[in-house]
């Protein structure tokens, strides 16, 4: 996303919007619930309006952290109003369940279960109605040309070819591609017009009132890239570098700093200390939680494995997770003791013959995977993540599959976005690796919560689970 003064102020009084919006629901509310006579009150005490106002500062600031947290104050796209309802509604419950559990704790007297559902409706209506109204108002203005801008794009190649594709995609930016500029014998498509030469930048900037330069040139011409900085000093042009790094980056892209100089991580994480630190929290709830409710499942599980044929009832097997570290697995046992003794490392396979009667069973409902709580609890392993692999795999695959040792930079799951979408199995591993990196690059709280309703609704009926 393009970053300026202006989007930075719009963020802030966008901001201060929201703040007040849920000032005005919180007051609402608590008035709606107690001064308004609608809803009879069950008994004689009244909460005095200063409990109301002492709590506002805290509603203030778990909104705005909220918000920020679910994504509302990031410029990307045009947003659908289903998926700014969603946003919103993300932002608001959040916020709430905040709220209630610090008041909780902190022993704040003022707490009303019917005054907290009136701030919650009060705040989705406003916050949506302003981001509605904000949207209509900015659409007015660019029809009338007052938010319009242009760009030049420098360069013919993939990626000043991309930087035009994703301008003409996101024309809410208002930024309009005047067209390519780039010297003739450079041009790497004959069916790309160019508006002109690099050395005609100045002059075309002037002529067309350019706001934007986009330097796309390939790696192999980054040299000439200095040229046209010359060219654009004596201009008041908003010049932007388009590195091209598609290939050589893995997730995403971040720009740091080191004493001045400017240095690109290729291979930035999508988290932040507190995504880590929220994910972990919810790996430990959940884990536990599913340890504790599912104990007697675990308990019939084991007790049917250890009659079935009187071995072990759990395995272990050594994976592959986060940065490469090696961890011990462990599965209800599903195969014959030493299944592997003769054939070595094999991947399972429909109609294995080396799976006991009840384990083809627990694997064809996933129900061998469930002691991996144990590895989620201690921290080797995530509710969510790329499936970890045998090392002896990996030495194959890293190999002979292009940005295979990535799906490591995340911590690995008991599911995933790839096997919630099939990819599990005997199955296509490069389009396994494909999803772990969207994953990966795409990951939030709610993509994690999104990937474990999946897996329960399609746990049972995975075909390629064997």
């Amino acid at each position: 996303m393009l970053k300026h003064r202006s989007d930075q102020t719009f963020l802030l009084l966008l901001s201060l919007a929201d703040a007040a919006i849920c000032s005005i629901a919180w007051i609402l509310a608590y008035a709606v619930r107690w001064e308004t006579g609608l809803i009879p009150v069950a008994y004689d005490v009244v909460p005095p309006w200063w409990w109301c106002l002492r709590t506002l500062p805290l509603v203030v600031l778990s909104s705005w952290t909220c918000f920020r947290l679910v994504g509302l104050y990031q410029l990307r796209r045009r947003w659908s109003l289903a998926f700014e309802l969603v946003k919103v509604f993300q932002g608001t419950t959040l916020t709430l369940l905040v709220v209630l559990a610090i008041t909780f704790y902190s022993r704040n007297p003022y707490e009303s279960r019917i005054a907290s559902l009136f701030f919650f409706v009060f705040t989705l209506v406003g916050v949506v109605t302003l981001r509605r109204s904000l949207g209509l108002y900015f659409r007015l203005r660019r029809r009338t040309g007052k938010m319009r801008h242009t760009a030049i794009i420098v360069g013919t190649g993939r990626t000043a070819r991309a930087v035009e594709a994703a301008l003409r995609r996101n024309n809410w930016l208002g930024i309009q591609p005047v067209g390519f500029v780039d010297d003739p014998h450079e041009t790497s498509l004959k069916s790309i017009l160019t508006v002109g030469q690099i050395g005609d930048l100045t002059r075309l900037v002037e002529e067309h009132g350019v706001d934007y330069v986009f330097v796309a040139l390939p790696l192999g011409r980054f040299n000439e890239s200095k040229r046209v900085f010359r060219l654009l000093s004596s201009t008041l042009v908003d010049v932007r570098l388009v590195p091209d790094v598609p290939q050589l980056a893995s997730m995403s892209v971040q720009v740091d700093e080191m004493e001045g100089l400017p240095l690109l991580n290729l291979r930035a994480s999508s988290q932040s200390l507190i995504d880590h630190a929220a994910k972990r929290l919810i790996d430990m709830a959940g884990s536990l939680v599913g340890l504790i409710i599912l104990s007697p499942l675990l308990s019939a599980i084991a007790l049917a494995v250890k009659l079935s044929d009187g071995g072990p009832v759990l395995y272990f097997q050594e994976r592959m997770g986060l940065n490469g570290r090696r961890f011990r697995m462990i599965k209800f046992r599903t195969m014959r003791v030493n299944a592997e003794t003769d054939s070595g490392p094999v991947w399972a396979k429909q109609q294995d013959e080396r799976r006991t009667g009840l384990g083809a069973f627990l694997r064809r409902t996933s129900l061998d995977e469930l002691p991996q709580l144990w590895n989620v609890l201690v921290g080797e392993m995530s509710l969510v993540g790329p499936r970890p692999e045998r090392p002896y795999f990996i030495n194959k695959f890293r190999e002979s599959i292009p940005r295979y040792m990535l799906r490591h930079s995340a911590k690995a799951g008991m599911t995933g976005w790839a096997q919630v979408h099939g990819w599990r199995g005997n199955t296509s591993l490069r389009k396994r690796v494909q999803y772990d990196l969207y994953y990966i690059a795409h990951w939030s709280i709610w993509l994690d919560l999104r990937i474990i309703l999946l897996t329960f609704t399609r746990a049972l009926r995975d075909k390629n689970a064997y």
